[in-house]
């Protein structure tokens, strides 16, 4: 029972807390504990809500980033799939369904990241195709368009 004793005054001690055979400590325990591990749980909770505004800003800052270069290479599957159509058929598609009707992997392909159908258009008889993506904005012919032109000899973003 003595060395239970001694073990709770030495704690005592180590926290700062006054008993009866200890004179150098505080009064109160609740009072020494929040002297001596409020700093500490202050500053784990600064850093706990800190680390999670700053994931907060990266996804936001990164979120439109990474759809834009998701769709950019979905456009690039996409065209290659048309591509491929033209090698064995010796023609572009008159729609994106004649490429992607019997392959439902290919076909999450017509749908950029922000759930827009890709707008497919073949130029002149055989000499190219474009893709396009709506964008952020879901607006077609608007600055943060994604286009991916296609010409038979050469592809051009």
């Amino acid at each position: 029972m003595r060395k239970i004793r001694n073990i709770f005054d030495f704690l005592a001690l180590l926290f700062g807390v006054r008993t009866r055979n200890n004179f150098e400590g505080r009064r109160g325990f609740w009072n020494s504990f929040t002297r001596t591990l409020g700093p500490v749980i202050r500053l784990a909770m600064i850093v706990l809500v800190g680390g999670f505004v700053l994931m907060l800003l990266v996804y936001a800052l990164t979120y439109n980033m990474v759809k834009e270069r998701n769709t950019s290479l979905k456009l690039n599957r996409l065209s290659g799939q048309i591509a491929q159509y033209y090698q064995t058929r010796a023609m572009l598609p008159a729609h994106l369904n004649e490429v992607v009707a019997n392959d439902p992997m290919i076909r999450n392909n017509t749908y950029d990241s922000w759930g827009n159908r890709v707008v497919y258009q073949p130029m002149l008889p055989n000499l190219g195709f474009k893709l396009t993506s709506a964008g952020k904005d879901r607006k077609i012919n608007t600055d943060d368009d994604i286009e991916r032109l296609v010409t038979q000899a050469r592809s051009v973003n």
